[in-house]
């Protein structure tokens, strides 16, 4: 259990700090580990029908294509669209970073369910090379995924503009789940070329949330009085060294 909360945990972890670390007092930690916490718990709601399914669902073409791919995404974006769009986040700047932190949980627990799983029905699997680097590109491409069309989604209801947002988010997601099929399907060769492509989706849309959404998601205000702040402190840094000098 240790070692899969660790390929969980980690990804989520520094995904976090590289989606926030320059957007500090535009949002309340209290709620950031709020939505990490309600996203872990979704996460496993969602994770447990997905290994009651899976099975039973992937050895079937249709249903893969019309359930793994497309309902299963509808499922989970519709939950995050649900939970950040409550009254209260409505039209807050702050809803997008929510979307990321419950995002981020979601993904965490859905890999911590899975690797736990993998190493219970496979005591060895834990020193096989090849079984290790699946799991812990699949926890990077997860947290990506999820704290992705999170974004997406909080970015929408921070705004106003829910279903452009959500469609987006489910189109994304889609995809991926597509992308993957070949992996969840275990055909030689192929999933290794299909996981590849997964993660150029995902890191793909992360690249697109973190250089575009999030900053574009900073009301102009807060901006000019951020970049106010900082040229304060760089100034009263610069005075500090020019003192000691």
């Amino acid at each position: 259990m240790l070692v899969s909360s660790v390929i969980g945990f980690a990804p989520a972890i520094l995904l976090l700090y590289i989606l926030l670390r320059r957007y500090e007092g535009f949002f309340k930690e209290k709620w950031i580990f709020l939505s990490f916490a309600g996203g872990m718990i979704l996460g496993m709601i969602i994770t447990v029908f997905h290994l009651i399914n899976d099975d039973f669902i992937l050895s079937h073409l249709d249903l893969s294509i019309l359930v793994f791919v497309f309902l299963f995404a509808l499922f989970e974006e519709l939950a995050k669209l649900i939970i950040l769009n409550f009254p209260k986040l409505q039209q807050k700047h702050d809803t997008v970073y929510y979307g990321a932190g419950m995002g981020l949980g979601i993904g965490s627990m859905a890999i911590i369910a899975i690797s736990f799983k993998v190493f219970l029905d496979d005591p060895e699997a834990f020193g096989n090379p090849l079984t290790m680097t699946g799991l812990i590109v699949l926890s990077f491409n997860y947290s990506l995924l999820h704290s992705s069309t999170g974004i997406i989604i909080g970015f929408g209801c921070a705004k106003g503009e829910v279903m452009g947002p959500f469609l987006r988010a489910f189109f994304a997601h889609a995809l991926y789940n597509l992308v993957l099929l070949p992996f969840m399907w275990s055909i030689p060769v192929a999933m290794y070329g299909s996981l590849f492509l997964a993660t150029l989706v995902a890191v793909g849309l992360f690249w697109y949330v973190l250089s575009g959404l999030l900053p574009e998601a900073v009301p102009p205000d807060m901006q000019k009085k951020r970049r106010r702040t900082l040229r304060r402190k760089a100034r009263e840094k610069k005075g500090k060294t020019n003192a000691k000098s």
